[in-house]
């Protein structure tokens, strides 16, 4: 379908993408449910992102991807698909994947544990076998962690209410994408979100929890260099998080059971969905948080 201009969507092309009336999309205008503005004459007009934005939230599934800037896959993209994309350095193929899954009404929890963290366990798989040659590797993080920037903008903003999260990685862990995955289901389920970045001293991170107080901090951590120094921190961090009313929430391969005996912390998840389930149970919804429903651990 042709769209009026490259900017905006009018009412018609709103509907057509959703697969809905002219009239739903003109009452969910007036209970103010997806973001539009009006021109001088009175027309509706909306952005793809905000179309994009309120598909997601609200669970309403995209009828034609095109009208919104994306491709329109013919079939559902495998995970040996997205590898060969992913490993390859196809990064067009791969994004317009994970956004057809986006599209499709996928939670962003399932699309890290069934998505991303295979893929990525494959890459790193492939690299150690000298199936993969390093920069293959490298190039293939860079194509994941520009993907899932990506997604994050097709998330709506998170209410000035909603709960806060602020999250990072200790000193010596340069790994990104864990933090990159837990703000994208935070932010999913309407979070507000500050996220730290990887390699901070813990005094640092200590300096951010009481700067902003958060209901929750985050903490990803991949490998362990020093397994007294990271009890020692993450048992350091949990004290402060308890005389600021924040939770702890720790994963990561460096959290072991042999490990984690030794920490105190609110609790430890092993997948995103878990990080999921234990943010709804514990905190609830958010305002603005997406309706999409069926997570299994």
């Amino acid at each position: 379908m042709q769209t009026e201009n490259n900017n905006h969507l009018t009412t018609a092309e709103v509907a057509h993408a959703l697969g809905v009336s002219t009239a739903t999309v003109k009452r969910w205008c007036d209970q103010k449910r997806i973001q539009m503005h009006k021109t001088i004459g009175g027309h509706r007009r909306f952005t793809r992102q905000a179309v994009l934005q309120f598909a997601h939230q609200m669970g309403v599934q995209v009828a034609d991807s095109e009208t919104l800037g994306h491709v329109t896959l013919e079939t559902e993209p495998t995970l040996e698909d997205m590898y060969q994309f992913l490993i390859s350095g196809q990064e067009k193929c791969f994004n317009e994947s994970l956004v057809h899954l986006f599209l499709g009404q996928t939670s962003c929890a399932s699309l890290c544990d069934h998505y991303i963290t295979p893929l990525l366990h494959r890459v790193g798989c492939d690299w150690s076998t000298g199936d993969a040659n390093i920069y293959q590797e490298r190039r293939a993080l860079e194509v994941m962690n520009r993907s899932i920037l990506h997604l994050r903008t097709m998330l709506k903003d998170p209410s000035p209410d909603a709960a806060l999260a602020v999250g990072g990685t200790f000193s010596g862990n340069w790994y990104h994408i864990p933090n990159l995955m837990a703000e994208m289901v935070l932010r999913d389920l309407g979070w507000r979100c500050v996220p730290l970045g990887n390699h901070l001293p813990v005094e640092s991170m200590v300096q951010a929890i009481k700067d902003h107080k958060p209901d929750l901090f985050w903490l990803s951590e991949t490998h362990v260099n020093d397994s007294e120094q990271l009890t020692n921190w993450v048992n350091h961090l949990f004290d402060v998080c308890e005389k600021n009313g924040t939770k702890l929430v720790i994963g990561g391969q460096a959290f072991s059971n042999h490990v984690k005996k030794n920490l105190c912390f609110t609790t430890c998840c092993d997948t995103m969905t878990h990080f999921k389930l234990f943010l709804t149970q514990i905190f609830g919804p958010q305002p603005g948080g997406t309706h999409i429903k069926g997570d299994t651990p």
